[in-house]
């Protein structure tokens, strides 16, 4: 009887009845398997995401598995289940069967043999052109219902506003919100802020935006009521141009930019989305026949000016951010596990730590419980200390770490064998065309072989390129041991450098060590805890101002620029 598994992937988030479901994926493999004895005795469910990569965690997990030979034979309902990149795809599958794993497409079946390869090379590539085909359509038709005059395609009204057709092409006043809007606005003017505006409407008992669309049944999938006015969501209403009648249409674009790491200084790439430019002719503004004004321009300028001035007097702007060590995620909520906050208390004149959550609604269980933020800026500072005063707690660490890395990168040893292998039988069956092309008793035959060898030299660049980029990070993290592996021999040169680090050495270390506390209420037992390792360790570090300016700074320097 062989042992079976199933892999299953729907395409998005929250798309559970559409396309190709979870469900009837299961139900084509079940039909496969039909009376037979087989047992199906792992089943990877991916609950959705990008289709053109492997990096899912699902996917990692069901390679792993495979590779402990807890299966034998992987089922999918379609070979597009693994990938929508045909390369991806290819590579994907080459590994399986590398760990004596045989896969089968419940629905796409394919015979033994190159013939079977090139079959399911042709599905690879008709999925990945129709991806490619469904993007440029939705990007398109989108685009084109814009700049025809109608709203962006969207599941429900702004805030405010109601659908005036079946369409969905204009808005119309919503009788209900409309007014509610308009009160936010009007309370700006007489100046309140904006967590007083919230409180009132809490007060007054005015539904929030996401229990109107629950009550409507408009809620999109996966979105969560708030059962309390959120200081965000008003500040959003107050700052939308739709609201004075200026919609913005085809308005925003993504583009990618080089930044440096707030804390490590390193350049690091990121995807942003930003506004188009008054003067972009892709930019559409919405006349009032399709959104209609809720409020006058006079009072939103007014609104926007108010906006600015307070944001120019917080209180954040107004005290020394060198108060709040653990500021930026270096301190989570033991109850709910969002980030820790800095609030300035007036009356204490200190800052303190509360949950980022507990300020606005129920949903973390610590409700106002908070930390005096010199308190545990201390403790968490002190217990670092403790660490590099402890040579056997930092050893017994590094040994773990560097266990957990060589388990964690067996995939990529595993896919650059893979990869090599691809690579060399591609590189024969290359030359046999070409050999075939040159022996060809016809042009028509002559052109049919060139083009295969073609084919074959493409997916060799492309794997070639992938075996160089994960050649890389292999040798990135030997290189990275090394580093770590030359901190922990230091052992008390380290420390004595810690001992008299700046405010900016600190936030660094922490940042490198991966330095995580967690925070209850005082009565809890413990009331907090640390973690730690080595998983991001920045050369940053090592070359801080604070560290190369002090003596004896020179063998930690160069132990560490000579990895």
């Amino acid at each position: 009887m062989a042992r079976l598994a199933e892999y299953l992937r729907r395409s998005s988030l929250g798309e559970e009845d559409k396309n190709y479901s979870l469900e009837n994926q299961h139900d084509d493999i079940a039909r496969w398997i039909g009376a037979s004895d087989h047992t199906i005795v792992r089943t990877f469910s991916d609950p959705g995401g990008k289709s053109d990569t492997l990096n899912r965690p699902v996917f990692q997990k069901m390679m792993l598995d495979a590779k402990a030979g807890l299966f034998h034979t992987l089922l999918v309902g379609r070979w597009d289940r693994f990938s929508r990149n045909q390369d991806q795809q290819a590579v994907a599958i080459y590994q399986l069967q590398q760990y004596g794993v045989k896969v089968v497409s419940a629905t796409q079946p394919t015979p033994e043999g190159p013939i079977g390869t090139l079959i399911r090379n042709n599905y690879a590539f008709a999925a990945e052109l129709e991806l490619y085909h469904i993007r440029e359509r939705t990007t398109a038709g989108k685009k084109k219902r814009v700049h025809s005059g109608l709203l962006p395609p969207m599941s429900h009204p702004r805030y405010g506003y109601l659908f005036a057709d079946s369409i969905k092409g204009r808005y119309v006043s919503d009788p209900e919100t409309s007014s509610v809007v308009r009160y936010i606005f009007d309370l700006t003017v007489s100046g309140l802020t904006l967590k007083v505006i919230a409180a009132r409407l809490d007060d007054e008992g005015i539904p929030t935006p996401t229990q109107i669309l629950e009550r409507r049944g408009q809620l999109p999938k996966n979105r969560v009521v708030s059962v309390e006015w959120n200081t965000s969501t008003i500040n959003y209403i107050l700052k939308e141009p739709a609201y004075v009648g200026k919609m913005r249409g085809w308005g925003v674009m993504h583009i990618f930019v080089e930044e440096l790491h707030p804390i490590t200084g390193e350049l690091i790439e990121k995807k942003k989305q930003v506004r188009r430019g008054e003067n972009d002719p892709e930019l559409v503004i919405f006349p009032p026949e399709v959104c209609p004004p809720l409020v006058d321009e006079k009072t939103f300028e007014a609104v926007g000016s108010i906006l600015k001035r307070n944001q120019e007097n917080a209180s954040r702007n107004l005290r020394d951010p060198q108060s709040l060590l653990l500021r930026g995620g270096f301190g989570i909520c033991g109850y709910c596990g969002r980030n820790l906050c800095g609030f300035w208390y007036n009356r204490d004149a200190r800052y303190v730590y509360s949950c980022t959550s507990s300020k606005h609604n129920n949903s973390c269980e610590g409700r106002r419980f908070s930390w005096v933020a010199d308190e545990l800026d201390d403790l968490t500072w002190r217990w670092v200390m403790h660490q590099f005063e402890n040579p056997d707690v930092l050893r017994k660490k590094f040994e773990q770490w560097k266990a957990d890395q060589v388990e964690g990168k067996s995939l990529e040893f595993d896919r650059i064998a893979s990869l090599e292998g691809l690579i060399a039988k591609t590189k024969k069956r290359k030359q046999n065309y070409m050999v075939s092309a040159g022996d060809a008793k016809d042009e028509e035959t002559r052109i049919e072989f060139t083009h295969m060898a073609s084919e074959a030299a493409r997916q060799i660049r492309e794997w070639t390129e992938e075996h160089e980029q994960l050649s890389k990070v292999i040798a990135q993290a030997e290189q990275y041991k090394e580093r770590v592996e030359s901190i922990v021999a230091m052992g008390q040169v380290a420390l004595e450098h810690l001992q008299a680090a700046t405010f900016d050495d600190k936030r660094v270390t922490l940042h490198a060590f991966d330095v995580k506390v967690q925070a209850w209420r005082h009565d809890h037992k413990p009331p907090f805890d640390f973690s730690w390792g080595f998983d991001r360790l920045h050369e940053a570090w090592v070359q801080s101002r604070g560290f190369l300016d002090r003596e004896g700074t020179q063998v930690f320097v160069q132990s560490h620029r000579s990895c």
